[in-house]
């Protein structure tokens, strides 16, 4: 083993951390250092791969994160790092696999919006918006209005 500092090989053990990990001390500079433990499929985390799965095919089926802590005996906020760490997981995955595509259309089901142009519609006129989201385009015209999935 080579120490990370002086790049020497004349090491020793030298204990353990608070966490168990094995010290070294370089003989000649005196300085210790630990050697990180390798991490697993989750890095961090210590809740075992397949509670991790079941906490994503819960929250994937439609469950909340309450409801999935209450099922599987997982914290929410060990949940909520388990969903950041996943996205950033399929991030990662996406911009490494997903390059060059040529893409003719695309569709995005199940999310319908009203959108409406800024100036003939503001936030100032409350009840004015207030009246378009609740009678809809065929009250008020639909040239104004596009619908369009989102």
């Amino acid at each position: 083993m080579i120490a990370p500092a002086c790049k020497r090989d004349q090491v020793k053990k030298h204990g353990h951390d608070r966490h168990g990990n094995q010290r070294y001390r370089c003989v000649l500079c005196g300085i210790t250092w630990t050697d990180e433990k390798p991490q697993g499929q989750l890095g961090p985390m210590r809740i075992p791969v397949n509670t991790a799965k079941l906490v994503l095919r819960l929250l994937l089926e439609g469950n909340s994160i309450r409801s999935t802590e209450r099922i599987t005996r997982v914290h929410r906020d060990t949940i909520c790092r388990l969903i950041v760490r996943f996205g950033d997981a399929c991030r990662d995955f996406l911009d490494e696999r997903m390059r060059g595509l040529t893409l003719t259309h695309l569709q995005f089901d199940e999310q319908w919006t009203y959108v409406v142009s800024v100036a003939e519609c503001t936030f100032c006129d409350f009840a004015k918006f207030r009246r378009l989201a609740f009678y809809g385009p065929t009250e008020f015209g639909a040239s104004r209005w596009a619908r369009h999935a989102v």
